[in-house]
């Protein structure tokens, strides 16, 4: 269960654009450059001679990301299916916090049949689903 939950943290956060938690990060970018051919997603140098990075087609903006987080904090369940998931999550900030295995294990399975229309959601929990 453990496993489970570090891969929807790992790809909810790189969905959702999480600073500190994403794992779309300068190292990866680096190792997609060498890796993929994925010309509009390289690191690219500005005139400072700082790098910039291109927002990925599979990350949330932060409109996008804010929807999700208040359709989360709206979201009603059943008692004993983790009723208490609307408190675990921050829609100004942005954040979940606080969920131990049980709130995750409801949203990883429910989430996908829900009416969360999004292609890169969609996409992202179609492959975790596939995988678990």
């Amino acid at each position: 269960m453990h496993i489970e939950k570090n891969f929807f943290d790992n790809v909810f956060n790189t969905v959702m654009d999480v600073k500190d938690r994403t794992k779309d990060n300068v190292k990866a970018r680096q190792d997609m450059e060498i890796l993929c051919n994925r010309k509009e997603l390289e690191l690219k140098p500005q005139l400072n001679g700082k790098l910039f990075k291109p927002k990925a087609y599979f990350s949330l903006t932060p409109k996008e990301a804010k929807a999700v987080y208040g359709w989360l904090k709206g979201l009603r369940i059943p008692d004993g299916h983790s009723s208490n998931l609307a408190r675990c999550v921050d829609a100004n900030t942005g954040k979940l916090h606080g969920m131990c295995c049980t709130p995750n294990f409801d949203l990883r399975y429910h989430l996908p049949s829900t009416s969360l229309h999004c292609k890169c959601f969609d996409l992202s929990l179609s492959i975790f689903k596939a995988v678990f």
